[in-house]
This record gives C-alpha cells, sequence and structure tokens, in this order.
C-alpha cells in the first residue's frame, strides 16, 4: 500500500493564533515567520496520514536535518517499503566499518484504537532486521518486548495493542542509543516558551534517554536554563539562569568556599537557592556544586539552543511555525555526553502539545 494523496481532510491550522513563541522573534521579520509557517502546513500537506503521531513527523520536517533524529514515515501494512526502510538506516557505516545509526521503529495505531503502541530499538545487523520482519517472537533490546513485526501486524490476545498499527515510524537513531548500559551516558531536554515573564525553558534530565521521564520527575532532579526575553526586541537573547536541583549539589565541597563556611545545612540549602535565583553563582563555584562533567553538560546545551540553533537556524520562528500551524509548542531533544561531560550527540527527536489520541477522519 502506498502513501494515499491528501485532498483536504488535513487542516494544518488547527495551533494557537498567538503562540508565546511569538515573544521570541521578531514582528518585523513577518516574512521569515510566514515562510515557516508555509513550509509546515507544505510538509502536512505533501503526505496523507491518518494518525497525529505520522503527522506530526511530517510537520517536524521544518526542524532542519542537522539538528534533530531522522524519521520516516511507511504504511504499516506495505511491508516492502518498510523492509527497504529499515535496511537502508543501517547502510551509512563510520570508518571501521560500524553502522552510524540503528534502527528504532515506533508506531502509530489507528483511529480509534486503544493500548500502548507496540516499538523497538537497536537493531544495527541486517540479520537482526530480517529477523524483526519475519519473526513473531523476535527478541529486541531488553526494554522492548513488543516482537516482531509479524506479531505487530497481528496481536496476541494478552498484547496492550488489540488492533495492528497504521504507520510505522522508522527512526536514524544514533549508535547505541538507549542501550542499558550506556545509560548514564544519556540525557533528555525540553525547550519551552511562556509569557508573563516572557522567557525560554531547557529542562535537562541526565542518565536516561527517555523524555516520558519528564512526566513524573522530582524537580530535586532537574535542572533548568532559563533565559529572559526582551519585549521590546525580541532578537536580543537576555540573561541565562542556571539551576540545578539538589540531588546533583555536593554540600561538603561547596563549604570549601569562605562565603558558605560555618552555615547549617538549612541555611546553607537557602543560601544556594537564593544565589542561583539571582544569577550570583560563579561557574567556579557551580563547579564545586554540582561537578565539572554536568556543569560541562549544562553549557553546552545553553550554547547550542540559545547560539547555534537560535541564530543560525532561527529555531524561535521554527517553534513559532509548529505551534501556530500545529499546536507543537515544546521541542523535545536526546543526547548522550560521556563521563567527562564531552557531548557525543545532541539532537531533536519530537515536539510534543498536540493529543495523540485525536486523528484526522480518513478520506473516503
Amino acid at each position: 500500500m502506498g502513501t494515499k494523496e491528501n485532498t483536504g481532510s488535513i487542516t494544518p491550522d488547527e495551533g494557537r493564533p498567538h503562540s508565546p513563541w511569538g515573544n521570541a522573534t521578531n514582528p518585523l521579520n513577518y516574512e521569515l515567520v510566514e515562510t515557516y509557517r508555509k513550509e509546515v502546513r507544505q510538509h502536512l500537506l505533501a503526505k496523507y496520514w491518518n494518525t497525529e503521531k505520522a503527522q506530526v513527523v511530517e510537520a517536524m520536517s521544518v526542524i532542519p536535518d542537522e539538528m534533530r533524529i531522522k524519521q520516516l514515515v511507511v504504511d504499516a501494512a506495505d511491508k516492502k517499503a518498510l523492509s527497504k526502510a529499515m535496511y537502508d538506516v543501517v547502510k551509512t557505516k563510520d570508518a571501521k566499518g560500524r553502522p552510524l545509526y540503528w534502527n528504532g521503529p515506533r508506531t502509530a495505531l489507528g483511529p480509534g484504537a486503544e493500548g500502548a503502541a507496540p516499538w523497538q530499538m537497536g537493531m544495527n545487523k541486517e540479520e537482526q532486521i530480517e529477523a524483526f520482519l519475519t519473526q513473531r517472537d523476535f527478541k529486541g533490546v531488553e526494554k522492548a518486548k513488543s516482537g516482531g513485526y509479524p506479531r505487530w501486524m497481528s496481536p496476541e490476545p494478552t498484547d496492550p495493542w488489540q488492533t495492528p498499527p497504521v504507520q510505522i515510524i522508522v527512526m536514524y537513531d544514533p549508535a547505541e542509543k538507549g542501550v542499558e548500559q550506556f545509560e548514564p551516558e544519556h540525557f533528555v531536554c525540553n525547550v519551552s516558551c511562556r509569557s508573563n515573564p516572557d522567557e525560554v525553558m531547557v529542562d535537562i534530565n541526565l542518565g536516561t534517554a527517555q523524555l516520558r521521564s519528564f512526566e513524573k520527575i522530582s524537580p530535586d532532579d532537574l535542572i533548568r536554563i532559563k533565559m529572559e526575553l526582551n519585549p521590546v526586541i525580541p532578537d536580543l537573547r537576555g540573561r541565562r539562569v542556571f539551576h540545578f536541583g539538589r540531588n546533583y549539589w555536593n554540600l561538603e565541597k561547596i563549604r570549601g568556599i569562605p562565603e558558605f563556611r560555618g552555615l547549617s545545612d538549612a541555611q546553607l540549602i537557602s543560601v544556594i537557592e537564593e544565589k542561583m535565583s539571582n544569577n550570583e553563582f560563579s561557574d567556579q563555584q557551580f563547579k564545586m556544586l554540582v561537578g565539572e562533567r554536568i556543569l560541562r553538560v549544562a553549557h553546552y546545551v545553553e550554547s547550542q539552543v540559545f547560539g547555534e540553533w537560535w541564530v543560525k537556524y532561527n529555531l524561535p520562528y521554527r517553534m513559532r511555525a509548529l505551534d501556530e500551524v500545529f499546536s507543537l509548542q515544546v521541542l523535545e531533544i536526546q543526547g548522550r555526553a560521556d563521563m567527562q561531560g564531552n557531548v557525543k550527540w545532541f539532537l531533536v527527536y519530537d515536539a510534543k502539545g498536540r493529543d495523540e489520541k485525536k486523528t484526522i477522519a480518513t478520506n473516503a
């Protein structure tokens, strides 16, 4: 089965007409705003998919390839197209002949379907792909227990999905993403914008590749970077404020700074919180508080989001278009850094904001 041509049932202006991301864009650059709005609409209308998950993948094509994990949507019933897409993932090799990308297929269930959609990850050899495509009891990585493609399309009575997926998203995952032994090196980020006060927030969670970890994360495990926006001159990026959750702190080490000596734990915690909120911590003090690795990762994320992506790739304009056209408000990012804090990769995975349970009705 091939991709159906869209005949108009999609309405790619169902987003929010006044996105808070507008506070980060210059109203004088109206042509740039409209350019990205048009691009999002074109991506949505180029292919016809009847699930939110697949539509989001198409809309996210407005994010440059250099910034994101490549994703390709195929009709779940088109095994030939799925096979080609998955084999293509492992064709690109590094200097030592190893695949640069690993397969991480995920699925979209059809309109009205309930339950957890099946997924897999970590396939980097052709024989693994062949096994996935042909074996119901395919054993993927430990976390993914959904079996192989035949089981996806004809689930067991006890499977959490009881209708076959209608689309499959083939992921070009960076090598070793999600592998348990490398989990301590992985981290995830959310990037969002809000009004009153006008600011952009980057939330970071270390030691996981799971973006859903933000749904129940403790503030003590959260790293947050806030950048203030100038409502008069949005292009003028403002002050950055770093806040590290308490589980990252080393109180004994920070007591080595003269101004913190002699304080009780309660007093010290209060002083640290106040100084972070007021942006009064130096890098040297932060290094003593949280360690060099954690600080290096946080600074890298800041430089990419508010430097490279913000300026070179017009990030706020692209996010404004995604929000105003398709209600995608929060950018989701995955990354990996070694134990010295050297970031190996840092890429956009997805965006959220819309309710994935909503779907566009199929054409008659």
